[in-house]
């Protein structure tokens, strides 16, 4: 089929179409406006199958296909809206910064797949216009009416709208669509994500009458405290007749607007809208016999000296970065989906969202309206492959941003994004773009905007690829953003006096996997520093594309390189704060915790002072839930109202605890809204600290023990035992209490972990290092037996290939006729090599089938940076379920903070594993290399054994996958260090 090149032409972006203007549904009276758009008469929704063929480029489509009596009989089905790789067609691809085709804008290949849509619809006579609406198409679109050319198209994530009336007739009518893969567009559409193509969200058709209301543009203004008028603008030529609407759904006034389209109205003590108290007005249009209804909230965005307020208070922006993403419709997500998406952040605490890296559907905005979130909307943008697969002169980081060629496709989608959304209270920032250089392209952009909507700010923080002589940025532009700046950066920044803008985080804290484990530091800056606005985790969630059931019946989902594509960044899509299917991470939980509206301190005096660090919202709407543990179990509880304290106040409170007299004790406090018992925050306290919780059983004399010294092996016997020591390993190889075998192999010491994802600079360290193949060299073992004591001491060097030996220890073990073994270890680490993973002893038992009882920080697994949401207690697992069940495997079963664990069979023997102080713990069912190796969670077999670490310490996790390189103070980079602890056999 021969078509005009619009597709490559950037003069000719959209033909045929309709200038952007605001989102709205009309209806043909008040009473059907509450209905969903949908339901609506004037809505004709193309929603369903369409008759669909696919082709791998436009010159292989035969002009027949698209003619009216093309035999529709013969073509496939496919769902719109969708994305045809997930119905078999074409290649499913995960790409990061790379374009996926050669770099040669506007020209993209030749062999450029067509997604050809046909379907018939009924047109009735009744004198409307006719208007066809595509709210998503990925990349560009021909489209057809009864095989005449109507329109073309291009923007993936904003709305086309093409006035079809010229083209349909009463009765039966083909539409035909050409969606294209690429197009020039897509040189601007290089996001981080999967790379789907198709009719990804709603279409329909609009019926209207003559000179109908186009466009509108609803604005607020805070007068006092006690006054705020709404103003109106509309583009109709016919008269509008406007009535308001209170959030209870009284009506207020009615108005009509003036021969320029515009009205106002005055409201009295207004209810204004926040993320806290999402107060919706609501607007009847109407004009010519149809009513449009708008939400609106009424409030003021200001930068108060670079403070960020909203109605007169400061504000933080505790925020997500949110792709549209499902596992099995991809790209496709229903208004369901996202109203799961904006709960499950309301339940954690989250107020903001950044549309990673472009408009979200509309109707996502009026839920962020309803459920009252903060937006910063971003404009379909980004060229992120211009750096990363720049070559030559003319290719660089900056191309786009200086071209004049491409001026006006930028200011085209800055357009149709600041059009759309125009009158969406949740919106506070317009963002223009991500990731794409700077340039005068953007500035103008800006300056646009400004002028435009000069009561929102503007974003981008590309700008700080490109500063000025002095180190600044472009004065167009509201803030200073920046991505995965450390923690000592941006307190830099801010002690900086040449500085003075807001300043925020818009990606930060690095969601990968394990992870992220930084969050803490982060907010304790945020809320030090009244410019600093707030930050947005990388991000909401996983992305992946579900392929079937494991036999156990758990969902598999796959990730970059699972679909024989030869291009592909892997699993760095797999990096979100919920999995593909919303089950929340630890990560999400964690950042719940780190962000929790209610800050709560012990005093010296033992009272409780409470820090509301809500902005609008009292905290009497809470009550605290108290109760005090002895050695985690609960031994009181009560519960009292929180008092009436304003935002940003603090107060003290009085609980009517006592401490018991022995034990570890803590007091866990838990503030639960009175409304709908919902826990929005929670703290612990540890009221006593005993080291020695289990007391250790002194040797008596003449306790039976013998031992049996060889050149290879030390055997020691007591009555009730029967252990074997390696001397070649420095450990026990066999280890039997009461006929029963408590390990299946010979213990290891161990200095590596399956690296996280988080892990990733620093893992090609530890490989060089060979810190998975560290084994002992043992220079020296004595062992000495007095008194019914058998104490074993090696020196050993823990070696690794190609390197000096990164630790020498002394190992001492102390056998008693208990059948308990004392472990002491002192280590010396050889200076300059990359802080340790981790330094502990490994046991394996021979089956999975075990539990694990343990006291310390859970009940989820926990790291030293990672355990704001974990509690200390007393917690009961199976070793199976211990570990975080991750798309990569990798390190996810730690317990940070462990005072004692003890793992059972099924009969209720085991082994009890005592520290004298705290030590990390882990039991699961994999090695740390078994983790490693497997791609899948479902490559990993059945599990078969009990695998338990005992940690002198292991380091955090961060947020390295992308973000600064873990903290100092996390890295376990101690030169010498002692390590103590008990293992202690027992039968039930």
């Amino acid at each position: 089929m021969k078509i005009t090149p619009y597709h490559e032409n950037l003069s000719q972006l959209h033909i045929g179409c309709e200038k952007p203007r605001a989102y709205f549904i009309p209806y043909p009276d008040n009473e059907s406006t509450s209905l969903p758009r949908e339901e609506s008469a004037r809505v004709q929704t193309l929603n369903g199958n369409w008759s669909f063929r696919f082709f791998d480029c436009i010159e292989n489509v035969p002009d027949t296909a698209i003619q009216s009596d093309a035999d529709l009989t013969l073509w496939n089905e496919i769902p719109v809206p969708s994305c045809w790789q997930m119905h078999g067609y074409d290649q499913i691809q995960y790409l990061n910064s790379r374009y996926p085709f050669p770099i040669d804008p506007p020209f993209v290949p030749r062999e450029n797949p067509v997604g050809l849509y046909a379907r018939d619809i009924n047109i009735p006579d009744d004198g409307m216009s006719r208007y066809m609406v595509f709210e998503g198409v990925d990349s560009c679109f021909y489209l057809w009416i009864n095989g005449k050319f109507a329109a073309y198209s291009q923007v993936s994530h904003c709305i086309s709208e093409i006035d079809i009336t010229p083209f349909i007739h009463h009765g039966k009518n083909r539409i035909t669509v050409a969606v294209l893969k690429w197009c020039d567009g897509s040189y601007l559409e290089d996001q981080d994500k999967f790379r789907f193509s198709g009719i990804f969200r709603e279409v329909y058709i609009l019926s209207r009458p003559q000179n109908h209301l186009r466009d509108m543009f609803i604005t607020s203004e805070i007068i006092s405290k006690d006054k705020a008028v709404i103003n109106g603008e509309t583009d109709s030529p016919a008269t509008v007749t406007v009535s308001l609407f209170s959030p209870d759904g009284d009506e207020i006034s009615t108005t009509d607007a003036d021969e320029n389209g515009r009205f106002s109205f005055e409201v009295n003590k207004p209810l204004l809208w926040n993320a806290e108290q999402p107060n919706l007005y609501r607007l009847l249009l109407k004009c010519n016999g149809e009513v449009i209804p708008q939400n609106i909230g009424i409030r003021e965005m200001k930068l108060d000296n670079s403070v960020l307020t909203l109605n007169g208070t400061s504000i933080k922006l505790k925020g997500v970065n949110r792709h549209d993403s499902n596992p099995f419709t991809a790209a496709a997500v229903t208004t369901e989906q996202m109203e799961q998406d904006l709960i499950l952040m309301k339940r954690h605490n989250i107020n903001a969202i950044r549309t990673s890296h472009y408009p979200n559907d509309p109707r996502f905005l009026e839920l962020c309206d309803k459920y009252g979130f903060y937006l910063i909307d971003e404009a379909d943008n980004e060229c992120h492959g211009m750096h990363a697969g720049r070559s030559g002169p003319d290719k660089d980081w900056h191309y786009f941003g200086d071209s004049p060629e491409w001026r006006g496709a930028f200011s085209d989608r800055i357009e149709r994004l600041v059009e759309r959304d125009k009158n969406r209270p949740c919106v506070i920032f317009w963002s223009l773009g991500n990731e794409s250089g700077f340039g005068k392209n953007y500035i103008d952009c800006a300056k646009w905007i400004h002028r435009r909507d000069p009561f929102r700010f503007v974003h981008y923080e590309g700008a700080q690829t490109r500063l000025d002589e002095n180190g600044r940025q472009d004065s167009s532009l509201d803030m200073v953003s920046r991505m995965y700046s450390s923690v000592e950066w941006c307190s830099d920044y801010f002690n900086n006096e040449n500085e003075h803008l807001p300043f925020m985080l818009c990606e930060y804290c690095h969601a990968m996997g394990n992870g992220p484990g930084d969050l803490k530091e982060y907010w304790d800056l945020i809320y030090s520093k009244e410019r600093f606005m707030g930050a947005f985790v990388w991000e909401w969630c996983d992305h992946a594309v579900y392929s079937g059931l494991t036999p156990d019946g758990k969902p598999k989902f796959l990730y970059g390189g699972d679909f024989g594509e030869q291009i592909h960044d892997g699993n760095f899509c797999v990096d979100g704060l919920v999995s593909p299917d919303r089950v929340p991470h630890i990560g999400l939980k964690e950042l719940k915790s780190v962000i929790q509206p209610v800050r709560a301190d012990m005093l010296e005096d033992g009272t409780v002072k409470l820090t509301n660090l809500y902005d609008f919202t009292d905290l009497s709407v809470f009550k605290c839930c108290w109760e005090v543990t002895e050695n985690g179990i609960t031994v009181k509880h009560g519960e009292i109202d929180c008092p009436n304290l304003p935002p940003h106040r603090e107060a003290k409170i009085n609980l009517p605890y006592t401490v018991p007299e022995t034990g570890n004790c803590c007091l866990n406090l838990r503030f639960v809204r009175k409304s709908d018992s919902f826990e929005a925050a929670s703290e612990q306290f540890e009221l006593r600290r005993q080291s020695n919780i289990i007391s250790f059983p002194e040797p008596k004399e003449n306790n039976f023990i013998s031992v049996c010294e060889s050149d290879s092996d030390i055997t020691v016997n007591g009555q009730e035992f029967s252990y074997t020591y390696d001397k070649k390993s420095a450990a026990f190889c066999r280890l039997e209490y009461k006929g029963k075998k408590l390990c299946g192999e010979t213990m290891k010491y161990i200095i590596w972990r399956a690296p996280t994802d988080n892990d990733m600079s620093i893992r090609a360290k530890w490989n060089e290092f060979n810190f998975g193949r560290a084994f002992p060299r043992v220079i020296t073992t004595e062992c000495e037996t007095t008194d019914g004591i058998c104490k074993i001491t090696s020196d050993v060097h823990l070696s690794v290939l190609f390197r000096a030996c990164p630790i020498k220890m002394t190992a001492v073990y102390t056998v008693y006729s208990s059948g308990e073994i004392k472990t002491e270890i002192d280590a010396s680490v050889l200076p300059d090599m990359p802080y340790l993973p981790r330094f502990g002893v490994m046991l394996i038992q021979p089956d999975a089938n075990r539990t694990v009882e343990y006291f310390g920080y859970g009940p989820d697994a926990c790291y030293i940076d990672k355990r704001r949401s974990a509690k200390i207690g007393l917690y009961t697992m199976p070793v199976t379920e211990t570990m975080e069940n991750l798309i990569r495997p990798q390190e996810c079963a730690n317990r940070y903070g462990t005072r004692w664990a003890k793992v059972t069979d099924a009969d209720g023997d085991g082994i009890l594993f005592i520290g004298n102080e705290q030590f990390d713990f882990a039991a699961q069912p994999y090695t740390p290399w078994e983790l490693n190796d497997a791609r899948h969670n479902f490559d990993l077999k059945k599990p078969q054994k009990t695998v338990i670490t005992v940690d002198y310490m292991q380091s955090g996790i961060g947020s390295n996958s992308c973000g600064p390189k873990l903290s100092e103070k996390y890295q376990l980079n101690d030169s010498h260090f002692n390590f103590n602890f008990r293992i202690r056999p027992f039968r039930k």
